[in-house]
Order: C-alpha cells, then sequence, then structure tokens
C-alpha cells in the first residue's frame, strides 16, 4: 500500500492540469518512492515520461543529467544545447508528457536549462523532488518560470506508520509497538521499513497470532547502514554535535546551546537532524530521527566518547542547581496545602533539561501536531522510566501513603520483569491513614484495579481449562435481574480492608468500593440500594461540612463514575462541579476527576464544551508529561470527534493515543476504548485489515464488558461485519451486546448499541429501550432513529433541528436529506430544496467521507425485513392473498407493507419492481 496517498493524488491532480510540482521531504521521506509512483500513474492514464536523476558526482558535467536520461544531439551537431532543447521539446509534443526530476539539486546547471526553455515553449509538466532543507531556489525554482507548486512530505502519522509497519511484515501490529517505532523513527517511511525489515530478519519483531510484536530493544546493527546514509554528509562539527545531543538526551534549547553553541544547532535544525518543540514552558531540542541517538549510544566505547559524555556531564552540574531550586519551591508550595507531613516528590523529567508544570505557568493551547510529535511520544516514554527511579528512592526513604501511591503509578508504566512483583511488594507493606485521605483512597483505587484485573484473568484461565465458556443459560431472576456470580474474593477482602482501616472514611471508601464492584460486574439490586445509600451519605457528608474536605471530594468523584455508567450526566456534571479542583488533590484523583467530568459533559450532550475541557487537560498533560491523563482526554476527544463526523482529527487523537505505548492497570479500559474507536473509524473507511487488527488487540485490554462508552470489542466487531456485508453476523453482535449490557445495567452502552443497530438495520426489533439517560445526547438521537421509518416529511425536518440543536449534526444532515426525499415523493419540491440546503449547511463541519457517507445512506430506501420480504414475492408476480398465507399475515397487512414499500421507492405499480431491484434487494446497507 501507499502511505503517500494524500500527496500522490494532489500531485496527479496538478499534472493533469499541465502544473509543474515540486516535492519536498526529507531524507527516507518517500520522494524517489512518490516519483516512481506517479510514473507508474501518469503511464497508465496515456502519458509518456522522462525520467531525470541528479546525480552528486556529475553535477558540474554540463548536460550530463540529460545525456544519461537520454536525450542526446544528433552527431556533428555544432549548439548541443539547441538540439537537446528541439530534441526534447519534439518529444513531449508528440503526447501528452510528463518530465520527472529526482534529487533536482544535484542536476547541472544546463540540463535544467533545457528543461525550463521546453517547459516555457510547450507547457509539459514537471514533478521534481528536492530535499526538504534544502534552500529556496535550489534546483528549478529559480528557472522554471511556468507555474510550481509545492507540496510537502510531512513525516508519517502513527496509523500511517502501524499501516506501513503491516504492508511489510503482512500481518497486524500491536499498537505499543508501532508505537515505539513510530517515535524511534521520526516518522520516516524508509526507517521504518528497515525497522521492520531487520526486526523481522534478526528475531527484534516476533509474531504471534497474527500479531507482530517488539522485545525490549528495537536496535540492531543491521540499522546502522541506513543511518551512516543520513550522517555521511556531515562536517565533523555537525556530526560531534549531534553525538552530543545523543549523549545528553532531551534538553532545553539553553542547555542544547551551551553544549554544542547556536551555530552548530541552527545547522543541524536546517538540516532537519533536530527538532525544537514547545513543551508547556520550555522549549525543547531533540535529536531527529530519534534512532540517530540509538546509533551514536550503541557505538563502543573510545577516548572521543569519553570525552563528550565528560562534556555533558560538565554542563548537568550548574543545570541540575537550577533544577533543584525550581522543585524546591515546587514541593514547598505542595505542601502548604497537603495535611499530610510526608515529604513531596517534585515532579522533574529526566534531567535539567526538561521543566512540565513546576514554574506554575499554563501550557499555550497546542494542536493534535504537537502531541503527535515523535520527540514527545519519546520524551514522555523517557519521563515515565526516569520516575520510577525516583519515585522508589522516595518511598523507601519516606515510606507512607502518599510515596507509595506514586511509587505503584510509576511502576506501573515500568515493563521490566520485576515492576509487577515490586509494586505488589509495596502495596502490602503500606498502611492506610486517615490523615492522608485522598492518598489513602487512591490507594484503596490501585488495590482495587489490581484485583480486578487479577481476578479476570484467574476466570479467564479457568475457563481455558474447563475448554468452556461463560455459561450463556443462566435463568433470570423473578425481579428481572438475571443472576450475577459471585464477586471477585480478591475485590471483597480489598473494600473489607479498607472499610476496618478507615472508619472516619466509611462514606467515602464505601463511593470508591462501589464504583471498583459495578465496574468489575455491572448493576445489581443489592448494589442499586448500596448505590442510594452512599448517595444519602455523600449528600449529608457535604451538608455537614463547613469546608468540602479530601474525602468528600474523593467520593463525589467515584460517585460520578457511576452516574456516568448509569446515563446520570447531569447529575454527574453538578455533582463534579460542587467538587473542583483543590490544593491537596493528588494526581490519581486528578486523572479521575478529569476523565469523569469530560465523559459527563460529553454524555449530557455538551460536545462542545466536553471537546475544549479535554483539549486544556491534554495540554497540562502535555506539559506535566502525563502519558495517563493524555491518554485519558485523547479518548474524550476522539469519542467526540468521531460522533460529530470529524474523523480526520479523531485519527489524530487516536495515534497520539497509541504512540503513548502500553496503558497502566487503571487505564485498561481507557486504551481499549481508543482501540475500538480506531477500528470503528477503519471500518467505517472499508479499511478492513486494519480494523481486524485494532480489534484484536482491543480484547487483550479490555473486560468482557465495560461502563466506558463505545469500550467494548462487540461495537468494532459489528462495524467490521457490516462493512463486508455481514448483516447476520452484525445483528447477532449487536443483539447479544445489548443483552449483556441490559443485564449488568450499564445504560450507555446499552444505548449506543441501540443507536448502532437502529443506524445499519432499521428493521431490527429485539432491541427494547432499556433506560432513560440523561441529557441531549441519546434522547434526540434515539427518538429519531426509532421513528424515522415510515415517518411523514415534516416530522423528518422537525427531528433534525431538534438533532441539529443538540450537535448530532451527522445525523441532523442525514434527517434533512432524508426529509428532502420525502418531500419530493409528496409532491413539494420548494420544501425538499430547503431541507437539502438545511443539510449542504452542516457539511462543513463534516469530513468529506462522513458527509459522502450521510449522502449515500440517505438517498438509500431503508425497507424493513418484512417490507423487503413482501416486494420480493411481489416482484415475482405472487398475489397478496398468497402472500398473506404463506406468511401468515391477513392481507390488508400485506398492502400496507407493499404501499409503504412503493412509497419508500419511489413507483407506484409491480411491474416497476424489477426496474428497481439493486434498492429493495438484500444490500449491505440493509
Amino acid at each position: 500500500m501507499s502511505v503517500r496517498r494524500r500527496e500522490l493524488a494532489a500531485v496527479l491532480s496538478h499534472v493533469r492540469e499541465g502544473v509543474s510540482v515540486e516535492v519536498r521531504g526529507a531524507w527516507g521521506s518517500g520522494r524517489s518512492a512518490l516519483l516512481r509512483g506517479a510514473e507508474r500513474a501518469v503511464r497508465q492514464e496515456g502519458f509518456d515520461t522522462l525520467s531525470v536523476s541528479g546525480e552528486f558526482a556529475l553535477r558540474t558535467h554540463a548536460l550530463e543529467a540529460l545525456d544519461v536520461a537520454g536525450v542526446r544531439p544528433s552527431l556533428g551537431v555544432e549548439s548541443p544545447i539547441s538540439a537537446r532543447i528541439d530534441a526534447l521539446a519534439g518529444r513531449v509534443l508528440a503526447r501528452p508528457t510528463l518530465i520527472l526530476v529526482d534529487d533536482a539539486a544535484a542536476v547541472d546547471a544546463e540540463s535544467w536549462g533545457v528543461i525550463s526553455v521546453v517547459q516555457r515553449l510547450t507547457d509539459v509538466p514537471v514533478l521534481y523532488a528536492l530535499d526538504a532543507h534544502a534552500p529556496e531556489g535550489s534546483g528549478a525554482v529559480h528557472v522554471l518560470e511556468r507555474r510550481v507548486v509545492r507540496v510537502v512530505l510531512p513525516p508519517l502519522r502513527y496509523e500511517e506508520v502501524r499501516a506501513l509497519l503491516e504492508d511489510v511484515l503482512g500481518g497486524g501490529v500491536d499498537a505499543h509497538t508501532a508505537g515505539r517505532v513510530f517515535s524511534k523513527s521520526g516518522g520516516l517511511p524508509r526507517l521504518v521499513v528497515a525497522v521492520a525489515r531487520a526486526g523481522r530478519q534478526h528475531g527484534i519483531l516476533s509474531e504471534s497470532a497474527g500479531t507482530w510484536h517488539a522485545g525490549d530493544d528495537l536496535w540492531h546493527p543491521a540499522l546502522a547502514p541506513h543511518l551512516t546514509e543520513i550522517l555521511y554528509p556531515l562536517t565533523a562539527p555537525l556530526r560531534e554535535g549531534l553525538e552530543v545531543l545523543a549523549v545528553a538526551g532531551i534538553v532545553t534549547i539553553e542547555r542544547c546551546t551551551r553544549l554544542i553553541g547556536s551555530t552548530v544547532l541552527e545547522e543541524l535544525e536546517a538540516r532537519g537532524l533536530v527538532t525544537v518543540f514547545q513543551n508547556g514552558a520550555r522549549v525543547m531540542v531533540a535529536v531527529n530521527p530519534p534512532l540517530i541517538a540509538e546509533y551514536y549510544r550503541h557505538q563502543p566505547i573510545s577516548a572521543r566518547r569519553v570525552r563528550l559524555a565528560e562534556r555533558v556531564a560538565i554542563d548537568q552540574g550548574g543545570a541540575e542547581a537550577w533544577e533543584g531550586a525550581a522543585a524546591t519551591a515546587t514541593a514547598t508550595a505542595t505542601a502548604q496545602g497537603r495535611r499530610s507531613s510526608a515529604p513531596s516528590i517534585p515532579s522533574s523529567p529526566l534531567s535539567p533539561s526538561i521543566m512540565s508544570a513546576t514554574l506554575g505557568s499554563r501550557p499555550a493551547s497546542l494542536e493534535w501536531e504537537a502531541v503527535r510529535n515523535p520527540a514527545v511520544a519519546r520524551l514522555v516514554t523517557e519521563h515515565r522510566r526516569s520516575e520510577v527511579s525516583r519515585a522508589l528512592e522516595a518511598w523507601r526513604d519516606h515510606p507512607g501513603v502518599m510515596t507509595a501511591v506514586t511509587a505503584v503509578d510509576a511502576l506501573a508504566h515500568d515493563a521490566g520483569p520485576d515492576a509487577d512483583r515490586r509494586a505488589q511488594e509495596i502495596l502490602d507493606a503500606t498502611v492506610y491513614a486517615e490523615d492522608e485521605p485522598g492518598a489513602s483512597l487512591a490507594l484503596l483505587g490501585q488495590r482495587a484495579n489490581r484485583a480486578i484485573v487479577a481476578e479476570a484473568a484467574a476466570r479467564s484461565r479457568a475457563l481455558v481449562q474447563a475448554g468452556s465458556h461463560e455459561r450463556a443459560d443462566t435463568p433470570p431472576r423473578k425481579d428481572g435481574w438475571e443472576a450475577q456470580p459471585e464477586l471477585p474474593v480478591g475485590l471483597s477482602h480489598v473494600i473489607d480492608h479498607a472499610r476496618a482501616h478507615l472508619p472516619g472514611l466509611s462514606c467515602a471508601v464505601e463511593a470508591v468500593g462501589l464504583e471498583a464492584e459495578i465496574r468489575a460486574q455491572g448493576f445489581s439490586p443489592e448494589s442499586e440500594q448500596r448505590l442510594q445509600a452512599v448517595i444519602d451519605g455523600v449528600a449529608a457528608e457535604n451538608a455537614a461540612l463547613t469546608g468540602r474536605g479530601p474525602a468528600a471530594d474523593e467520593a463525589s468523584i467515584a460517585l460520578a463514575d457511576v452516574f456516568q455508567a448509569k446515563g446520570w450526566f447531569i447529575r454527574a456534571v453538578a455533582l463534579l462541579d460542587a467538587t473542583g479542583r483543590t490544593a491537596h488533590e493528588n494526581l490519581y484523583w486528578r486523572r479521575r476527576r478529569q476523565r469523569v467530568t469530560a465523559l459527563a459533559l460529553f454524555g449530557a450532550g455538551r460536545i462542545d464544551e466536553a471537546l475544549s475541557r479535554s483539549t486544556e487537560w491534554r495540554d497540562e498533560a502535555l506539559a506535566a508529561l502525563d502519558a495517563e491523563a493524555l491518554r485519558d482526554q485523547s479518548y474524550v476527544c476522539a469519542l467526540a470527534l468521531v460522533h460529530t463526523g470529524r474523523n480526520t482529527e479523531a485519527d489524530d487523537a487516536i495515534g497520539a493515543a497509541l504512540a503513548l505505548g502500553e496503558p497502566t492497570l487503571s487505564s485498561r479500559e481507557i486504551y481499549g476504548g481508543i482501540l475500538v474507536l480506531g477500528a470503528i473509524v477503519a471500518a467505517r473507511r472499508g479499511e478492513i485489515d486494519v480494523a481486524d487488527s485494532l480489534a484484536a488487540q482491543a480484547r487483550r485490554w479490555l473486560p468482557q464488558v465495560s461502563s466506558l462508552p463505545l469500550a467494548a470489542v462487540p461495537f468494532a466487531e459489528a462495524h467490521i461485519a457490516h462493512a463486508r456485508g455481514d448483516e447476520q453476523a452484525a445483528r447477532r453482535l449487536l443483539t447479544d451486546a445489548h443483552t449483556e449490557f441490559a443485564r449488568r445495567g450499564f445504560a450507555v452502552q446499552a444505548a449506543i448499541t441501540e443507536v448502532m443497530a437502529l443506524e445499519s438495520m432499521p428493521d431490527i426489533v429485539s432491541l427494547p429501550p432499556f433506560a432513560a439517560l440523561e441529557g441531549n445526547l441519546f434522547e434526540p438521537l434515539l427518538d429519531y432513529l426509532r421513528g424515522v421509518e415510515g415517518a411523514e416529511a415534516d416530522w423528518i425536518e422537525s427531528a433534525g433541528d431538534r438533532l441539529r440543536a443538540a450537535n448530532q449534526v451527522v445525523h441532523a444532515a442525514g434527517a434533512y436529506l432524508r426529509a428532502a426525499d420525502a418531500y419530493r415523493r409528496d409532491g413539494r419540491p420548494d420544501d425538499a430544496d430547503r431541507a437539502e440546503r438545511l443539510a449542504q449547511s452542516l457539511g462543513g463541519t463534516l469530513d468529506a467521507e462522513v458527509m459522502a457517507h450521510v449522502q449515500a445512506q440517505a438517498s438509500r430506501p431503508t425497507l424493513t425485513q418484512r417490507e423487503r420480504e413482501i416486494t420480493a414475492l411481489a416482484a415475482g408476480g405472487t398475489p397478496n392473498q398468497t402472500i398473506a398465507t404463506r406468511l401468515s399475515v391477513s392481507v390488508r397487512t400485506v398492502e400496507n407493507h407493499v404501499n409503504r414499500a412503493f412509497r419508500k421507492l419511489g413507483i407506484s405499480r409491480r411491474d416497476e419492481l424489477e426496474a428497481v431491484r439493486s434498492l429493495w434487494a438484500e444490500h449491505p446497507h440493509g
């Protein structure tokens, strides 16, 4: 597959119009491959092509480039330049021609002069490639006088890296591995391909169950030749500057200037060998692509290497003094708002080069390009690794609840073999402290997460050993709730232990414990009773407190999580608005508060506000290098963007989140939800293989049933089945999922299932409404989807107005288009035109592919299953009486179905059915 499809399409569009194109891209960006792709494409369209290639060694030889390309004069010609102009002009005038020039800056001036004259005389398009960092005026820009447009080849995005890896390896690639290759390769296609091939050949990558995974290290000496090719043209000072930065890691621009000087830095930046980016209040510098740093780090020890390391170490001392002062100031400010006497752990990243939020300045709003920067992904990864040693040291020096929570959180990011054991040892050795309520409740949350995951793994192993699946034939209870398996012993023990040791925080402990139990098992009559008791307890505590303490805040956050699962979005938002952010809030609870707030806003239908808050918190997380919070907010952004038809932006959010690597225990469901969203977007685009791969990876992280919106593998699988035209499988998946969600009381997921089913299979009757949800996200949408079949045009347009008011722009556009179609069938062309204008007014807010899908769906009549059955029989000449007998219905029922089908199909007689067979026969869009 081509990872430069967008750029190739742009080039071909310009060439067909006779416009010359300059392609700019860094080494390894695919410039030459793009030119070859363009050559193949135009040849298929009947063009002739002339390929000229710049050769550095021949650039001083006049006309050598044209000679090599086969443009030579006849023997004995006195003016070789004029003769070549005549020869080339005659060739391009004989038939449509495209001139392709690779490595244009190395083509000799005389050859360029000939091409320029011919282009001016004939308007022949010229497609030429330059290095991205070549000075303006290089190559042809100063000689071609006709129209020239520039197409830039940026680094590949995360999903493009993953697609290229899968193409080279011939199988799926897990998201974590794709993220590592994305960050190490700098998004350069050539390096992505090199890593894939070297990984497969030398065992760096291994295949398991059709998916490729990376080991601990992506480096192999087989990659060295690709990197020496980048380094070969560099002068000695530039090489030394790169090596110094490889030793130092990602540094501030101030430190970089001290280490290598501003002249070397600017030259390296001009050549694209370092990337300069903003992180919060700091401007950072990193080697680009990062594999260059790996190359230098794997070089053998030498006197020169020791000298450079000493230079970095000497500079480190002065910088540490600066950071130490900043960290001390931050720790002092933090301690003033904390009840605990435990020492704070300053939030300093890898080195003095990296400053997160310690200066207290709010980061500027960042676009997704900043989040997606491979250097940022690498920065976050290295920061997480550095946090482990610092957090463990702090816990050893001052063992307590706060340091234990921080250490366990840091170890959750560590992929080392002992990380899980060490985290468990810390949890086992830590005692709750009522005078540190926020940290103690965070510790309870961590213990509950580990218990849930451990018990789920134990159940899976037991099922595998028994060679069976979970029983699906458990009889329903008389009260309407299906019998639930007993709660995991581990989770029950964790909650009971907290109750015994935190009697003064009983309400908060019950809220945190109840949320964990519902997340693991769903709702039950007993949990509904406990929920009401927790609601009453939180309300009583809040009313009794003269000032809200941390226990009340944490209880409210956990309770809001439960509200969100039930679809009580408005109540969740109100509860969270009352908590706010306090000085003593620790990282664990800040992440949870922000995540559930954004989700509750989204569920309440306040989609723009949810996006705004999530973007703000995403930027804060990026400045603090907090991968978990960054992943949380990327998930909410992707959820809102997919819902509002902005799939391209959703791709950016999904790619940014997946590039961060594997999640901790507390964010497994978020990570799985992001994979499901990616699979859904891919399936809607027809990229079935990609969707399959992402769905398979999501199964690893998601429980059988999750309460998070769209965080369930059946959603992805149903979209994939629908894209394949397998409506029976899609119907079964959605029906089974709806049954399970309803059984567990997850109202939001049940509603999403019904929306999906009604969108693709409007005749489905097995999904009864489960529960009323608060807010404007689901109610107007479900009302529309449940009532649109057979509705009058005025009702459909009115439904579109309600959807538009609720920011449901995708379905509003569809409603207006369906209303326009109904108006035309009713002979009301003016109303139809008005409805179409309303739909088109929303098109600017949607991706073009989304709008095209909406138009296709709206223009296709959606007959119910019974209408299709009767229509098929009627088309074969079967009388109404015979149809009624065969289907065991009345003749009047058959007549009603036939009349409705005729109205939808725009016909009035049976003999017209065959002409519109494609509209009523079984088809993938049902």
